[in-house]
Parts: structure tokens; C-alpha cells; sequence
């Protein structure tokens, strides 16, 4: 057990900006999980049966997906806006919640340790006001999911991805929005399809 005396507790506005960062990761997770069901037509058990057990991760590459089907290239470029906002604060998040943390002085300090391929350490001193601003974007990512799950129930997305061949086949993971502007996706989906179909005869 720790020596209090010597590594002293952290502030309790700093707990609990920590604490409000999980607290609200667990309704974009949610936010994410019912976006799906919706983008599925799955309003009811089988929902939550293809749901509940997916990784953020996963959650996020099948919306992901499942997006890029419906041709919509106003939802397609809004989705992509919001992954790339909620894969920063992914990373943020589980830095700041699967770290370590002690006192020292007047600071937080943050240890994280990873070991993907390689071991590296990273030893960062956190504010209490810098939680806070990644609980506000954390927050804010949960509203444009809601926004988008809106937009795509109004759209009755689902109708359009359970198509024999929906209009957007995803596009290549090579051939992003960072190449591509949102003009023209359309007609780089046209000829992923067409492709496919070629493949799909040639077998």
C-alpha cells in the first residue's frame, strides 16, 4: 500500500473530472451502440445482441461501414468529421482512464505504459482544466452522434443498406476522404461496385 505521506491523494476537483471523462465515454459508447441498431433497422433485442459485446473500436469501424452503404455523401462526410474527432479522443480517453496517477507537488502526473510491438512509457503532468475540456469534447461527440443517428432514422437508412446491392459499397480503406473530396465519392463508390461485381463474376 501506498505511503499517503508520500504519495498523497489527488485533489478531489481532479477525481472527479477524471471520473466525469469515464462517465461520459460510457454515452458516446452508447450513443454509438444505439446508432447502429438504427442504421440496422434493430429496434429490440437482436439490437443489443449485435451491440453489447463490440469494442469501441469495432462499434465505430461497423458505423463505419454501415455508412458508407447508404450513399448519402452529406452523412458519409459527417460520419468521417465525427470519427476522426472520436478516434483523438479514443486515444485521450484511455490514456487518462488506463493510466497511472500519483501527486507530485503541486501536479498530476499521468504514467501510461503500452507494449504494441514495442514497450514505451510516457510520463505526463495533467491539469484538472485539461480533463475538463476533454470531458466537453467527449460530450459534444456524444451530441453529433445523437445528431447523425436523427438524420439517419429520418432517412430510413436501414432500408437502404439491406439492399440486394446497396447504392455506396465502402470505399477502399487507400481511398479516404483526405484523398477524396465529398464530390467525388459517388463516383469512386460506382467503380469500387463496379469492380466487385466483376470479381463476383469471375468466381
Amino acid at each position: 500500500m501506498r505511503d499517503l505521506d508520500i504519495f498523497p491523494r489527488p485533489s478531489a476537483e481532479h477525481a472527479a473530472a477524471l471520473g466525469y471523462v469515464a462517465y461520459h465515454w460510457t454515452l458516446v459508447e452508447g450513443q454509438l451502440a444505439y446508432a447502429i441498431t438504427v442504421l440496422l433497422g434493430l429496434h429490440n433485442h437482436a439490437g443489443n445482441a449485435v451491440t453489447a459485446e463490440l469494442p469501441m473500436m469495432a462499434r465505430t469501424n461497423l458505423a463505419h461501414t454501415l455508412i458508407g452503404l447508404t450513399g448519402n455523401v452529406n452523412l458519409i462526410e459527417e460520419w468521417r468529421l465525427i470519427e476522426t474527432d472520436l478516434n483523438a479522443a479514443r486515444a485521450e480517453r484511455n490514456d487518462m482512464i488506463h493510466g497511472v496517477w500519483e501527486v507530485v507537488g503541486n501536479e498530476h502526473l499521468r504514467t501510461r505504459t503500452k507494449a504494441k510491438q514495442r514497450i514505451t512509457v510516457s510520463v505526463v503532468s495533467v491539469s484538472t482544466a485539461q480533463l475538463n475540456e476533454l470531458c466537453e469534447r467527449i460530450h459534444d461527440l456524444q451530441q453529433r452522434i445523437a445528431r447523425i443517428t436523427v438524420l439517419l432514422a429520418r432517412a430510413e437508412a436501414y432500408k437502404t443498406i439491406n439492399q440486394h446491392d446497396p447504392p455506396g459499397p465502402p470505399l477502399p480503406s487507400t481511398q479516404t476522404s483526405k484523398s477524396l473530396s465529398p464530390d467525388r465519392i459517388p463516383k469512386a463508390q460506382r467503380k469500387a461496385a463496379r469492380k466487385a461485381k466483376a470479381s463476383a463474376v469471375r468466381a
